[in-house]
């Protein structure tokens, strides 16, 4: 009981390893123990027995003899031996479990010792990890916010671009359908300048033909004598009024009496006839049906539509002067 209290009192903090070892060896002492003890038993009852012999055989005989029996049990010599074989036990078991006890205490201190270097270099490390994940975390926000906002820029930069496109667009079909109408108006008022042109150039040379030949008849009333008669062959002046259809001239040429003739000329007649010649000085062109260019000649036709043949001169006309000679 008192090695109990010393081993309750004394022990130091153990493992669950060294109290296993601990039990085993108390079982085991235990074990002994209880042999011991009924070894002990065993001895008792065989003294008894004996002793209960040795008393019926003395009541069943009636010799009475003198005999020397010095044969006696010592059990308190037996018992003090018994205990002091179970001290020396105890005690030996007890330095046994001390210093067995004491090397696993030293060991584990040591041990205990190094993990505790290794359990602060850990703590340090996972310090230094949190810091770092705090910084990485910070940082993480701070891209995730800079990314939100880029997404937000470009969002508001490609409503602004798909405005200024659509505006853009808008501008180019308004300036389109402008342009498209301001060559339209130009187109009809280069017609009608043209148009305007030809009159005012047909004008002009109607103008200028009768004042020529009202100038003619002057000369000639002035200079011939009242009762000279007309000399045989002189030269008349007629004013031709033509109209282009297809590839002939269709004229009239007229004077101060009226219409003298009126029938259709072709283009060859007019180049090529031995007794008239027709001028075509300050005569008003007129421009092609296609309206692109002015023609090069006096038929009125461009040579790329003549090669064409898209070209018809209907409802035109233009006032020349024909010089008729008979002698020629």
């Amino acid at each position: 009981r008192a090695s109990r209290i010393w081993w309750k009192t004394s022990r130091p903090s153990m493992s669950f390893s060294d109290v296993d070892g601990v039990y085993m060896t108390k079982v085991e002492l235990q074990a002994k123990l209880d042999s011991l003890a009924d070894e002990i038993n065993f001895l008792k009852y065989l003294y008894e027995t004996e002793l209960a012999q040795v008393q019926k055989t003395v009541s069943d005989t009636s010799v009475v003899l003198s005999m020397d029996n010095n044969r006696s049990l010592d059990l308190d010599s037996i018992i003090a031996e018994v205990k002091a074989q179970y001290e020396e036990i105890a005690n030996r078991s007890r330095v046994e479990a001390e210093s067995w006890y004491r090397c696993k205490y030293e060991e584990l201190q040591a041990t205990a010792g190094k993990h505790g270097d290794s359990l602060k270099d850990t703590k340090a490390e996972i310090s230094e990890l949190n810091r770092m994940i705090q910084r990485i975390r910070g940082e993480i926000e701070s891209v995730k916010k800079q990314c939100e906002t880029l997404q937000s820029s470009i969002a508001d930069a490609e409503e602004r671009g798909e405005v200024a496109i659509k505006d853009a667009r808008t501008k180019l079909t308004d300036l389109e359908t402008a342009l498209q109408k301001a060559k339209q108006d130009m187109a009809a008022q280069l017609r009608e300048y043209q148009e305007l042109m030809n009159v005012k150039l047909a004008l002009d040379i109607e103008i200028a033909t009768y004042r020529k030949l009202l100038e003619g008849e002057e000369c000639e009333q002035r200079s011939q004598p009242p009762c000279q008669a007309p000399p045989l062959h002189k030269r008349r002046v007629f004013l031709m009024t033509c109209e282009f259809r297809g590839k002939n001239f269709h004229c009239g040429l007229t004077s101060g009496s009226g219409d003298l003739e009126s029938r259709p000329w072709s283009t060859a007649d007019l180049l090529c006839h031995p007794r008239e010649s027709l001028h075509l000085s300050h005569a008003p062109f007129p421009v092609c049906k296609c309206r692109r260019h002015k023609p090069t000649s006096h038929r009125g036709m461009s040579p790329r539509c003549q090669r064409r043949r898209a070209t018809t001169w209907t409802g035109r006309w233009f006032w020349a002067r024909l010089k008729y000679s008979p002698e020629s």
